[in-house]
């Protein structure tokens, strides 16, 4: 199930205590960021300052949409939302994380991230706790950076606020038991945190700094699990309820655009034998700010269409995995229901703080299934000195709606391939061919619902309508095909150099059939260029792209070393482009690849719009190292470079009244090495975290401590910059990265 020797992240029989040994704050968020080399976060991670967000995780430049996160082999997706985890698994019950690609035979579930408990539950009680911003940038910042991008942020022509987006304190506690009774052993506990967060806000157009708000939220998480004496089967069930006070923020949406959110889940789950079942069950009440106005001229490019509905969301996920010898069957349902809380609501528009404009919203209630299903056959057999791996399987996937119309049914196959040459000594080569076919996500599903969004947009004082939005001006193709993603990946395994283990990896990816909304009919007039919108309701048709394809290839490298209860270290290198054409716009909610928008739909997204995906930063490079001083007493350290986030400048275009958006430039530069690169990406960052821990016995109890700090040698690096005139003319600065901050545990066991 590892594509790569995580060696510090994978559940093996035996516990292994890496994982709570590495910076981690409580949370996977600092783990994922810093260590696991195949993903990239959709949101910004140091200290587990995304602790209450959706991580949207892309895996090797796929969409975050296309992946799935699983606990002792049950996917516990969030019915609701991709990109993250139904509920958050209490940091002392993992044992270890495993990451999951689809083109490795060995994985079967799923492209994703794979949580395991440990073996045997724990007992006891701690305490934790996070300090906000701590001190400013290291010595010789400025200097560090303009060594290798020529500029600091704050050399340019206008540089970020002194305030940070950042933590301003979290404190948390956690106690479980176990108890071994007649009827088999009951395991429970509780996790309970709360925080405190700051984001800031900004003009629109030139991006000048306002001022700040502060997000608190909170979250408690029940656990049960029942072993009977007979052990022929596990139940577990998880209950969490979480807190928040402006969903979105963390992508950029301002406080205004954000939305409150209180949301429940519950999650039960029971294997036996070759049997696994389970449901997760997620009620989700938001409140948004009604009427809100919106400036065209937005700072950084992201989430240029903020517009939400608020109200109820009710999600299942219904799971079903069932092992039939070399065989399987994996069932996936998704079902959803919404309930808006206005079933109209206006929003001006403005431009340059002049009126310009009127979105109305209209949502009625609405209802979907999301079903993904697999079957299949994998084995494995050595002849001579080869060794194979294959995986070959049938898939239905589907979305239907309530509404009637619009529903997708789609009927493929897939399958992955591996030999290893086992002939050489001390080297293995492999080789590895795939074809998968890549699942069909709540949000693509929810698009084409012609209840859940009638949106159309009214130009100046007359409103006559220009642009609409919806699955009630969205057709689908009778000749649509699902998308698929081809790939090959030749490889060198050195397992033997020294106390050494070598991985490398030459991976080449091809997106075919990806989906795209064009318009039905003459939508749009070209001036000089420039598309710009015809009057009337606009109608799309979900289609497949045809041209100018996504493409991802990469060469990924793995070095590790470890002896049990002595030391680990482990470096990997990542130099990878992935590439294609997108929704307009920047960041994870625009540039990825899974999106469905109508701005695809416009002459004015293809130009330039061959970009880097959000999930593309070039060149990445991540160390983790743990080593024993004395006796209990183990130092960590974690050390992260990547490239930073690509993005696009824009180009406001005037004519008659109308405002039309085009890229000025590539987001960054894909496909070309030469100098001058083709776009923009904002700085690279180097983020280092470090960890002491201390295990000692306290009479009959067993004490640990631990204490982090993230980010450390804080460089205050770029985080988003303006992509309009001021951004494109001088390189200005919205944000910095997350700054320092530090964090403290304490653990009492029996």
């Amino acid at each position: 199930m590892i594509p790569w020797a995580l060696l510090l992240l994978a559940a093996g029989p035996t516990e292994a205590p890496w994982l709570e040994r590495l910076p981690h704050g409580q949370n996977l968020g600092p783990i994922l960021e810093q260590v696991v080399m195949e993903l990239s976060l959709g949101v910004e991670e140091s200290g587990a300052f995304s602790a209450p967000d959706a991580p949207r995780p892309s895996f090797l430049g796929d969409s975050w949409q296309w992946s799935s996160w699983y606990f002792d082999g049950h996917d516990i997706s969030d019915p609701l939302d991709s990109g993250q985890a139904a509920f958050t698994v209490p940091f002392p019950l993992l044992s270890g994380i495993q990451v999951g690609l689809d083109s490795d035979p060995r994985v079967t579930r799923g492209t994703g991230l794979y949580l395991s408990s440990k073996a045997l539950l724990p007992r006891g009680v701690g305490v934790f706790g996070g300090t906000g911003r701590v001190g400013d940038l290291v010595p010789g910042a400025l200097g560090l950076t303009r060594a290798f991008s020529t500029t600091h942020p704050r050399d340019r022509l206008r540089a970020p606020p002194d305030e940070r987006r950042g933590p301003l304190g979290r404190l948390g506690l956690y106690a479980f038991d176990r108890a071994l009774l007649p009827s088999g052993e009951w395991s429970y506990g509780l996790e309970a945190q709360l925080g405190q967060r700051q984001f800031l806000t900004f003009a629109p157009g030139d991006g000048a700094f306002t001022g700040t708000f502060e997000e608190p939220w909170a979250r408690v998480t029940g656990f049960f699990r029942l072993i009977p004496k007979s052990q022929a089967f596990v139940a577990t069930v998880l209950a969490e309820a979480k807190v928040r006070d402006h969903w979105g923020a963390e992508s950029g949406f301002q406080p205004e655009e954000t939305q409150g959110e209180r949301r429940l889940t519950l999650h039960a789950s029971v294997e036996g034998g070759d049997t696994q079942l389970s449901f997760t069950l997620t009620q989700q009440h938001t409140e948004a700010t009604p009427g809100f106005t919106r400036e065209l001229l937005d700072p950084d490019g992201q989430v240029l269409f903020p517009f939400v509905p608020s109200g109820d969301r009710v999600g299942l996920n219904f799971d079903v995995a069932q092992g039939l010898g070399l065989g399987y069957l994996l069932l996936n349902h998704r079902a959803e229901a919404r309930s808006p809380s206005y079933p109209v609501q206006d929003h001006p528009i403005t431009y340059g703080g002049a009126p310009y404009g009127l979105w109305r919203m209209e949502a009625e209630t609405s209802a979907q299934l999301v079903g993904n299903h697999r079957l299949g056959i994998r084995d494995s057999l050595q002849s001579g000195d080869f060794a194979y791996r294959w995986d070959l399987f049938g898939t239905l996937a589907y979305g239907i709606h309530e509404s009637g119309g619009n529903d997708l049914f789609f009927v493929d196959v897939g399958g992955s391939f591996e030999v290893r040459w086992l002939g050489l000594l001390g080297f293995v080569p492999f080789v590895e061919l795939a074809k998968t076919p890549t699942p069909l996500s709540p949000e693509l599903v929810h698009t084409l619902d012609r209840s859940a969004l009638r949106a159309t947009f009214g130009l100046g004082d007359s409103r006559r309508i220009y642009e609409t939005r919806g699955g009630a001006f969205i057709d689908v193709d009778p000749d649509l095909l699902p998308t698929n993603i081809y790939s090959a990946v030749l490889g060198l395994e050195l397992p033997n150099l020294g106390p050494f283990q070598l991985t490398a990896r030459g991976r080449l990816k091809s997106y075919e059939n990806p989906l795209r909304l064009s318009y039905q009919g003459q939508a749009t007039e070209t001036v000089d260029g420039v598309a710009f919108l015809l009057p009337g309701e606009k109608r799309y048709l979900l289609n497949n792209r045809s041209a100018d394809r996504p493409i991802y290839f990469a060469l990924e490298m793995l070095l590790s070393a470890q002896e049990p209860e002595e030391y680990l270290f482990q470096i990997g290198f990542l130099a990878y482009t992935a590439a294609g054409i997108t929704p307009f716009g920047n960041g994870a909610l625009a540039n990825d690849l899974g999106l469905i928008d109508p701005s695809s739909a416009s002459p004015n997204a293809d130009r330039l719009g061959l970009a880097n995906v959000d999930g593309d930063r070039a060149f990445v490079t991540k160390v983790a190292f743990t080593y024993r001083i004395w006796e209990q007493l183990w130092a960590s350290a974690t050390l992260r470079h990547k490239d930073g986030q690509p993005f696009a400048f824009f180009t406001a275009n005037e004519r008659d009244g109308q405002v039309a958006f085009t890229y000025h430039s590539n987001r960054g530069s894909p496909l070309k090495y030469e100098r001058p690169l083709a776009g923009p990406r904002e700085d690279f960052q180097i983020n280092v975290d470090l960890a002491v821990s201390y295990k000692l016995r306290l009479g009959d109890w067993g004490g640990a401590f631990n204490l982090s700090a993230f980010n450390l040698l804080d460089l205050g690096n770029t985080l988003q910059e303006v992509s309009g005139d001021l951004g494109k003319n001088g390189r200005v600065a919205l944000e910095a990265q997350l700054p320092r901050t530090f964090y403290f545990g304490f653990e009492l066991t029996p």
